[in-house]
């Protein structure tokens, strides 16, 4: 029956996670874990504690268990690692390294944050165009973004930009509505205000064009302050009406 509990459990994990259930989330991992070990070392079930080691280092960063957190994805980058080399396992440890790094960013520990990010780079080919690298440079941007290195964290939404632009899919579009997004903020804070609205307006079509309303919503509030700034009351108005309509419909108040 161990191999029922553990594919049940996780799947409620996986589930839970998705409805930001996080104590089930966990509580789910763990038993989907301790199913895992009670089956013993003739069934390969790798691929599916890696799953439950990745949920649980998710659910537990966001929920502030940052070193239990760091645990849970050292272990799973432990079993990719001890899997057969190809690019998909070095895109994995890559991602892994991203969500490392965000433990650290939550905490304000920046510089390690960064250390994690490098880490992740050193997976993969630096010009290979992979939504992992995109995803680590944009994270990377945030961190930049955090300490007021305007600069850096520029150059960064813009290499997010230069990958993001030729991969297709729903997570393209969407790392490059976070750059055009968080570049806007950059532009904003150092004084460039119509360079800033012209960026905030591309975020804002691409999280429209997804349908990512969270995203629109922060884009649209982004616009608003900028018009704000360059006294444009009426169309900072129209966005920040917006961005509180959407924020209303979807109970994020």
């Amino acid at each position: 029956a161990w191999d029922k509990a553990l594919q049940y459990n996780l799947s409620a994990a996986w589930h839970a996670q998705r409805e930001f259930a996080n104590d089930t989330a966990i509580l789910s991992a763990e038993r989907a874990l301790e199913a895992a070990s009670n089956l013993g070392p003739e069934v390969d079930t790798s691929q599916d504690r890696l799953g439950a080691h990745e949920t649980l280092g998710e659910v537990l960063s966001l929920t502030g268990e940052y070193q239990r957190s760091f645990e849970q994805f050292e272990n799973a980058a432990a079993i990719v690692a001890a899997s057969p080399d190809s690019l998909e396992n070095q895109r994995h440890l890559a991602d892994l390294s991203r969500k490392t790094a965000e433990v650290f960013e939550r905490q304000s520990e920046y510089e390690t944050a960064l250390e994690w990010l490098d880490k992740g780079l050193g997976y993969l080919d630096e010009d290979a165009v992979l939504i992992e690298i995109a995803d680590i440079y944009l994270m990377g941007a945030g961190v930049y973004h955090r300490q007021a290195k305007n600069e850096q964290s520029s150059q960064w939404c813009q290499k997010v930009r230069e990958i993001a632009g030729q991969i297709d899919t729903h997570q393209g579009k969407r790392s490059m509505a976070q750059a055009y997004y968080l570049e806007g903020a950059v532009l904003h804070r150092i004084g460039d205000l119509l360079r800033s609205v012209d960026l905030c307006q591309q975020s804002l079509d691409i999280y429209q064009e997804i349908g990512d309303v969270v995203g629109e919503a922060r884009a649209y509030n982004n616009l608003s302050n900028a018009y704000a700034d360059l006294g444009e009351w009426d169309k900072a108005l129209e966005a920040l009406q917006k961005s509180l309509e959407i924020n209303q419909r979807i109970g994020n108040v």
